[in-house]
């Protein structure tokens, strides 16, 4: 299940501390970033830094990572991204989106603080608070949680177990290893893994009834 949830609701903590959950950051796949950084770990004291230089293939291959993630984690918690959130919906892959309650303003300020956080990234969070939620709460994903002042992701973890019960379902396959392989040239072309490749195959199928091309051709050899 993918949790996109907002700066300070506890995204790092709630991997910590829950099996197979990845806390799935964007700064690497966003920005260059300087020397010594450690890819898949986020300094508070980075973020939103405006002498960041932006990466040209930014936002798509973030959106094809965190999809090849989702094939292999029960959890992936992403930061809320508007083009991240559409591209899922387009995939029907099945996101919880957490955000807290506008009242939380000053809670999530002293979140902020207490963390690191820089002033710009304040400018960002804490100046635009009502926009930011505003956006979160008109997006059109059908699972929205709002966090109390006091709460934290991890405090709904009954709650997201419940809806991947709902709302996902586990394909299992077993492939020669030889067959994996050829699937290099797949992930090269497309940057999308094998079980993101199949995932999406097995949806286009159930689509449209159409059989792959492939498959059509091996039933023909065998008549």
């Amino acid at each position: 299940m993918i949790i996109a949830a907002y700066a300070g609701t506890g995204k790092t903590y709630f991997s910590k501390n829950v099996y197979d959950s990845v806390d799935f950051v964007c700064m690497p796949y966003k920005y260059y970033l300087p020397d010594g950084f450690i890819a898949g770990e986020e300094d508070e004291s980075i973020k939103a830094n405006l002498d960041l230089i932006m990466r040209e293939e930014w936002p798509d291959n973030y959106c094809k990572a965190v999809i090849n993630a989702y094939n292999e984690h029960k959890y992936v918690i992403i930061p809320p991204i508007g083009y991240v959130l559409a591209a899922l919906r387009d995939e029907e892959i099945p996101y919880i989106l957490c955000y807290p309650e506008r009242s939380a303003k000053a809670e999530y300020e002293s979140r902020y603080r207490d963390r690191g956080n820089s002033e710009s990234f304040l400018r960002v969070f804490v100046d635009h608070w009502d926009l930011l939620l505003k956006d979160m709460e008109s997006d059109p994903g059908d699972n929205h949680v709002v966090l109390k002042e006091g709460e934290y992701l991890l405090d709904y973890l009954s709650h997201f177990d419940r809806v991947i019960a709902e709302k996902e379902s586990i394909v299992s396959l077993e492939i020669d290893e030889e067959i994996l392989s050829g699937f290099n040239s797949i992930y090269a072309k497309t940057g999308y893994t094998f079980q993101a490749f199949a995932r999406r195959e097995l949806i286009r199928v159930a689509k449209s009834g159409a059989w792959p091309a492939i498959l059509n051709k091996h039933e023909l050899e065998n008549e």
